[in-house]
């Protein structure tokens, strides 16, 4: 594993990480590899298993750095699709070149950000793609809690919104729906996305930490703060996706 951590340290070098932008994408990074050590041995894989889940959550995000060098932000509905990026600069540089799944790092990669996982996979490869959706959404939820939104520039606090949110939104995610975030328009809706990621939660180690961690609670607290008028949907929202959980 080591020798996959230089690859990836050696890589960003060369990028400017004083920028805060970019310095909190690779403590991300670090963070998500652990997320995704962590829900492999909840279900008892391999150590060769739990090395290939470690190496997607390692390399799931290295796209970023050069997308924010070309566009200055994150926002893939405004640039380019990062997991994609990643998996463009992984096969640029050969880091997994004589490494035994690689494809299957490519394909979890892939998916990591996308609204569902494609089709025509084997068992194995959506396995993987669910492992680092999990651990991924894991660490931009407690992100949200801290009040930064993980795809800025800078680090922000949630805004004061005080408007409506969208009756789309809304059914959206009380449909059970992972919410695309060019498809709401509207700032408010747009911060909706980020508990519509809860309906997209697959390892019961995942679905306890958000218990243990009160991950909607927390949420739940922040929106209405951010926007008391919406109080009894936020409320609603929360309750329905908790139930969904197991609470």
């Amino acid at each position: 594993m080591d020798k996959y951590i230089n690859f990836f340290n050696d890589y960003i070098s060369k990028y400017d990480l004083k920028i805060e932008a970019l310095d909190r994408k690779k403590n991300h990074t670090m963070r998500v590899m652990d997320n995704c050590k962590l829900i492999a041995k909840s279900i008892h894989l391999s150590d060769k298993n739990v090395l290939l889940a470690c190496l997607i959550g390692l390399f799931h995000d290295i796209g970023r750095f050069k997308q924010y060098e070309v566009y200055g932000k994150f926002r893939d509905y405004e640039t380019i699709d990062h997991a994609n990026l990643s998996v463009d600069i992984l096969k640029e540089f050969g880091f997994l070149d004589g490494y035994e799944y690689k494809d299957i790092v490519y394909v979890a990669i892939k998916n990591h950000n996308k609204l569902k996982v494609e089709d025509d996979l084997t068992d194995k490869e959506i396995l993987f793609c669910k492992i680092i959706r999990d651990a991924d959404k894991l660490d931009i939820l407690n992100l949200v809690i801290k009040g930064t939104n993980p795809d800025a520039k800078e680090k922000i606090k949630l805004g004061n919104f005080n408007s409506r949110y969208s009756k789309l939104a809304v059914s959206d995610i009380i449909e059970g729906k992972v919410l695309d975030v060019g498809k709401y328009p509207d700032l408010c809706d747009k911060s909706l996305v980020k508990l519509g990621l809860f309906n997209d939660i697959n390892f019961n180690y995942t679905k306890n930490k958000i218990k243990e961690d009160r991950l909607i609670d927390k949420i739940k607290e922040s929106y209405i703060k951010s926007n008391p008028i919406e109080e009894k949907t936020i409320i609603k929202i929360c309750d329905i996706l908790k139930e969904r959980l197991g609470r």
